[in-house]
């Protein structure tokens, strides 16, 4: 058993059987998931990225692939946003992944050769992790205060996303769907856009290409705990400035700003 969110572990295994069937090219081959539960781990966890694992009770996932593999340099940038492979892809299903492991204090390591396929494995806690209290940090602020359009359906990660970003001395506005988020950005003029991809209207790609189709510049953060596969492909390359998994924390939130400020030349206006 794990404690976590299901529809965002659920998306570990869809992203991760997803490129075991591309790494596959159209060939036949066997993809294979196996689940056990370890209490020891091997050396070989000392190269794998998220949590630090050592002897305890967890919850071990392999996917592996007869596909094409992967060479060392490879392998060592394949959680990267926006390092793909593959001719229509943002690399953003893995770090997708990485990120929603980290969230579940867990670990992941790849091992690959060329011509040998692949095996993704993932660590997760058995139990849950004990709760510790933490001092409450000061709200670091904002380096340059601007005005942040977010755009998600869910009402509660809309008020969490507002409250945490006007502690900080953002100026928020908010919309509830593919529609509005077209309609607000004309209205409220913002310097930066949190563009969620899964909405029931219009998803996140679409009003991307919209937003770009009407000339507008505006630096855009493409966020989702669920990528669709098919979304993904969809989106423009090069036409987004930044990309949070969810669930994300406020540093990440702030530091995503700020890149995507940067990477696009923006001034922010006065709030």
């Amino acid at each position: 058993m794990v404690l976590g969110d299901q529809s965002t572990l659920s998306q570990i295994l869809m992203n991760l059987l997803t490129n075991a069937s591309d790494a596959l090219r159209d060939e036949p081959g066997q993809i294979t998931v196996r689940i056990r539960h370890v209490d020891r781990v091997d050396a070989r966890w000392d190269n794998a990225l998220g949590a630090t694992v050592g002897p305890g009770d967890w919850v071990l996932i392999e996917v592996t692939d007869p596909g094409v593999g992967m060479d060392e340099v490879t392998r060592g940038r394949v959680f990267e946003p926006f390092f793909s492979t593959k001719e229509k892809g943002h690399g953003l299903g893995l770090a997708a992944c990485l990120g929603i492991v980290k969230a579940h204090a867990g670990a992941v390591l790849v091992e690959s050769e060329p011509g040998r396929g692949s095996c993704f494995s993932i660590l997760l806690p058995a139990v849950a992790p004990a709760e510790h209290e933490r001092a409450v940090a000061r709200p670091r602020p904002a380096l340059r205060p601007c005005k942040v359009l977010v755009v998600d359906d869910e009402a509660l990660v809309r008020e969490q996303l507002r409250r945490s970003l006007e502690l900080r001395g953002y100026t928020v506005a908010e919309a509830s769907s593919g529609g509005e988020a077209l309609a607000a950005l004309a209205a409220a003029c913002p310097d930066v856009m949190i563009l969620d991809m899964t909405m029931p209207d219009i998803d996140g790609a679409e009003v991307l290409g919209r937003v770009r189709a009407t000339g507008s510049r505006v630096p855009v953060i493409v966020s989702s705990g669920y990528l669709d596969v098919a979304v993904e492909r969809r989106l423009p390359r090069g036409e987004f400035q930044g990309f949070l998994a969810k669930p994300y924390g406020a540093t990440d939130l702030i530091d995503a700003i700020e890149q995507a400020l940067a990477s696009a030349g923006v001034v922010p206006s006065a709030s």
